[in-house]
């Protein structure tokens, strides 16, 4: 796929430059594909073309203009640069509201409570998903108003608020249930997934993970299905199954490898590492613990390497009393 991703990126670059026509068209080839550098590319090209895309739009092109600002937040926090990405959703929402565009202007508000959430100014983030949320009500938008329902369910369990998280993710379930939209609905699965397994309602939190995984795969989505084998991996984890955790955890890294990249991989690998830990498997453990921790640095995240090294050598110390069984915790940004 990265090769897939090389081609669309130096296929715009040709056709870029040649006038507005040809720019335009570059808008349209990067905002249609979307959805292959989501669910197929993971990330790989996805920024570098709509930054192309904008270069050579026409002045005249205020509804692309928007739509690419929004897609570039998404795909800057997808690669984990969270400010710039809040900084892109600025743009788009600014724009959108220039432009009258309310529709558009609530995409950009969700987009930009994603990276505000992730850069943990949790606050503005609830803020921002609120105004998504109200826009998306206003203009009759099940479909917006489906995303804003799943990511404020997250930020309300993120500032302790965990049974209005529950509810808000129900809501967005039941919608996106009602409309037919199964990459949403496998997004709700797993945050469900994630609340009710990290409250201890394990049978209930197996279900919906494990639904997550069937429909994620029946729509060809692997990033998406990666991040459900993630959490239905760490089920196993936390349910005292380490070694049926080992499993579905290795069948998420095989997705990660055979991509060649993931921006779930760093959580797979910790969450490998301490179940293999868990098992007295530890230079096993060691090699994910070293190579999530090279991923970090490799991405420039300094925060995330540090408290990863914490982390790592709180495991080292616990080895001297023999096999622990991973403690959980709460689930955090992909990467």
């Amino acid at each position: 796929m990265s090769a897939d991703a090389d081609q669309v990126l130096a296929l715009a670059r040709v056709v870029a430059g040649h006038g507005d026509e040809s720019g335009l068209a570059v808008a349209h080839l990067a905002l249609g594909l979307m959805t292959f550098f989501v669910a197929k590319a993971d990330n790989l090209g996805w920024p570098e073309t709509l930054e192309l895309a904008l270069e050579h739009l026409p002045d005249d092109a205020p509804d692309e203009r928007v739509w690419l600002w929004q897609d570039l937040a998404l795909a800057r926090s997808g690669r984990g640069d969270h400010a710039a990405a809040a900084e892109a959703a600025q743009t788009s929402a600014r724009l959108a509201r220039e432009h009258a565009r309310p529709l558009a202007e609530a995409g950009a508000e969700i987009a930009g409570s994603i990276a505000l959430r992730r850069l943990g100014r949790l606050p503005d983030a609830v803020q921002a998903c609120m105004r998504g949320l109200a826009l998306s009500l206003q203009q009759g938008d099940e479909r917006g108003a489906a995303a804003a329902w799943r990511d404020l369910g997250l930020l309300q369990a993120a500032v302790g608020k965990r049974a209005d998280g529950v509810r808000s993710e129900r809501r967005s379930l039941d919608l996106y249930r009602r409309l037919g939209v199964p990459r949403g609905i496998a997004m709700t699965l797993i945050n469900l997934g994630v609340m009710l397994r990290d409250d201890g309602a394990l049978t209930d939190a197996r279900s919906l993970l494990e639904e997550a995984v069937e429909v994620s795969r029946s729509v060809g989505d692997r990033a998406l299905e990666t991040e459900a084998l993630d959490e239905l991996g760490y089920w196993h984890v936390v349910a005292g199954d380490p070694r049926g955790g080992i499993s579905v955890l290795s069948d998420g890294l095989a997705l990660v490898d055979d991509r060649g990249a993931g921006q779930w991989e760093v959580s797979i690998r910790r969450r490998l590492a301490m179940a293999l830990d868990g098992l007295g498997r530890h230079d096993e453990a060691d090699e994910h613990w070293r190579t999530a921790l090279r991923r970090h640095e490799q991405r420039g995240e300094r925060r995330q390497a540090a408290e990863l090294r914490q982390l790592w050598a709180s495991r080292v110390s616990m080895r001297r009393t023999g096999p622990t069984r991973a403690a959980t915790s709460r689930r955090t940004s992909p990467a």
